[in-house]
């Protein structure tokens, strides 16, 4: 019997499936950021993939893991293989899942989660999710994180297919697109990031007075998770809470994590109490005013619980591996080349001005290359459909149509709106503190003026309003409502809330978002703030 031949469409067809596939990926490539001379935290997760090793000790959690312990030290002090798979913000489900990933490749003895992030219970911001969550390998886990994380205005399938979410990223195109285009460079160790300069601590806001200051049930119910999947898979969990002066971490915060390590039997060290023991000195072993560690800092925390781990854990001593001696070689040498160069740069510039090699500088302006590739993509993409660049938000501005707002004196704030004018019109404030902002280039700021304290963020090399809050009794909201008011005037002035609990009252409007504590009928809190999701 004669086969039938095949009709004549039928290879076209796959040809021109394969070659649309191609393009597509080759776009998907180019238009995702790179996360290389840039908010580099947004290269950590991907690396873990890139390891050779298996590790006995899995670190999870925001940036109090990735940048105050060092896996490098570990391993030269105690023979202890270790990851850190860390990232800017990581909410507790989203290290919940990083901890899920791993164990798809292998099981470590111990996992240590930083307790920090249990103080958010919702999705906060695209821009951290994204530097998270666009590393992960796909998978189920990857799917569930990607739910777990969405802010409202994101979808899963921006996720799953990126140049959904990036298409009209085409004129911000440089040169650093297309060298990393099918590479990355390394920037961690075992997901460590190294920072060798010293900026001894200034002083810190006076701490937020908090609507309710219960952890939320939706990050407890994700430390529970994590501390079932432990023991699931015979793993012992710790917690710890770096050492820190910024943001504040509550004593009612401290209670909570503590009665609940003793509930379950597990370790939990507070190093913030514990700095002094450890050994760190705020004015050498930070370098950023007393927020993050630098390597100093780093080793001696990470010498300091190293000790511990190898007590309590029977780790196993890998510099007697000749597997392990060989690839901690490489790692080793890599983690002092980078010490060598920072330390160049610092003493040649006053700062770090690139993060991995003393030779790489970055690239703001774009690129001849860059620009006639841009050129190019307007066409490829209109043809494809994918449309022109996203007109809103490009200025970095929330496009509150009106929202809450606060005037002090005859300076109207309003959430998400240029922060120059308002702090120049402002005046002098009281007190000043900066840091450097994790999701965006530049510094997040605190102005704090009499009764009130004034948060931006910055985007696009300009600050944005990001919230007020009330301090004191002496400023109230445009209705009226301050600290000390009853429930009673709060709603009749603004009518049902969003979302109430015995303990706070939720506005939103717009863009922007009103958050009033309550203690018994009386208003204890308030903020006023801007919906930031990119």
């Amino acid at each position: 019997m004669r086969r039938k031949k095949m009709p004549a469409w039928v290879p076209k067809i796959t040809v021109f499936f394969a070659a649309l596939f191609a393009i597509l990926f080759f776009l998907q490539r180019l238009l995702m950021p790179k996360y290389m001379t840039d908010i580099v935290e947004g290269a950590l997760t991907a690396e873990y993939y890139e390891e050779t090793t298996n590790h006995e000790v899995l670190f999870v959690g925001d940036c109090e893991v990735y940048e105050n312990f060092s896996p490098i030290t570990l391993y030269q002090e105690y023979g202890i293989s270790s990851y850190i798979r860390g990232s800017a913000q990581q909410l507790a489900w989203q290290s919940y899942y990083m901890l899920e990933d791993t164990l798809r490749y292998e099981t470590p003895k111990v996992v240590v989660f930083n307790v920090l992030a249990l103080k958010y219970d919702e999705p906060q911001s695209e821009a951290y999710n994204r530097m998270t969550l666009d590393g992960m390998r796909f998978s189920r886990t990857k799917i569930d994180a990607v739910k777990a994380s969405m802010t409202k205005n994101e979808n899963l399938l921006d996720y799953l297919f990126p140049i959904l979410r990036y298409h009209s990223r085409w004129p911000e195109l440089s040169a650093e697109d297309f060298q990393y285009l099918f590479h990355r460079d390394k920037i961690s160790h075992n997901g460590y990031y190294m920072r060798v300069d010293v900026r001894p601590t200034e002083g810190f806001p006076e701490p937020d007075i908090l609507a309710d200051y219960t952890l939320g049930s939706y990050a407890m119910g994700y430390l529970d998770r994590m501390r079932e999947l432990c023991e699931a898979n015979n793993i012992a969990l710790v917690l710890v809470k770096s050492p820190s002066l910024y943001p504040n971490w509550y004593d009612e915060w401290d209670a909570q994590i503590a009665a609940y390590a003793g509930e379950y039997g597990l370790d939990y060290f507070n190093y913030e109490k514990l700095a002094e023991t450890v050994g760190i000195d705020y004015q050498t072993d930070t370098y950023d005013a007393g927020l993050h560690l630098n390597l100093a800092g780093a080793e001696k925390l990470t010498g300091y619980l190293g000790k511990y781990l190898k007590e309590a854990y029977q780790l196993t001593d890998y510099r007697y591996d000749p597997d392990y001696q060989s690839a901690y070689a490489k790692k080793i040498r890599f983690y002092e080349e980078m010490e060598a160069a920072q330390r160049e740069e610092l003493r040649e510039y006053g700062e770090i001005r690139s993060f991995y090699n003393v030779k790489q500088r970055r690239k703001s302006m774009k690129s001849r290359k860059g620009m006639l590739a841009a050129a190019l993509l307007t066409v490829v993409l209109c043809i494809a459909g994918c449309g022109s660049p996203d007109k809103e938000g490009t200025s970095g501005e929330v496009s509150s149509g009106g929202g809450y707002s606060f005037t002090s004196g005859s300076t109207k704030i309003e959430m998400g709106k240029d922060a120059s004018k308002i702090v120049e019109s402002l005046g002098d404030a009281d007190d000043y503190f900066e840091s450097e902002s994790c999701a965006f280039e530049g510094l997040d700021k605190v102005y704090s003026y009499p009764g009130f304290k004034l948060n931006t963020y910055p985007k696009d090399g300009k600050d944005y309003v990001l919230s007020v809050v009330f301090m004191d009794d002496t400023v109230s909201t445009e209705e009226g409502v301050s600290i000390g008011s009853t429930k009673d005037e709060v709603t009749k002035a603004y009518g049902d809330a969003s979302e109430e609990s015995a303990s706070k009252l939720v506005y939103e409007d717009g863009d922007t978002k009103m958050t009033i504590g309550l203690n018994g009928d009386s208003v204890s809190s308030l903020e006023i703030s801007a919906v930031v999701e990119e």
